[in-house]
């Protein structure tokens, strides 16, 4: 059994990273696409910029709903 505290440790990992996942959009106004605009979760780390079309990804964003 000294590998069950490897496996314990690999199933938390796993777990954890089951809990969040990636958010991609786009940021746009009546003009087109919001370039270099600041994107980010309130409550969370999770922060991004747009890049020249308005596109966005974030990572790592907690698992739940979000409404603002």
């Amino acid at each position: 059994m000294r590998f069950a505290p490897l496996l314990i440790a690999f199933l938390i990992a796993a777990y954890a990273s089951a809990q969040s996942g990636t958010l991609r959009g786009r940021v746009m106004d009546a003009a087109g696409p919001v370039p270099f605009a600041s994107v980010a979760v309130r409550g969370t780390g999770a922060s991004a910029a747009t890049d020249q079309e308005g596109r966005f990804t974030l990572m790592d964003v907690p698992a739940g709903r979000r409404v603002w």
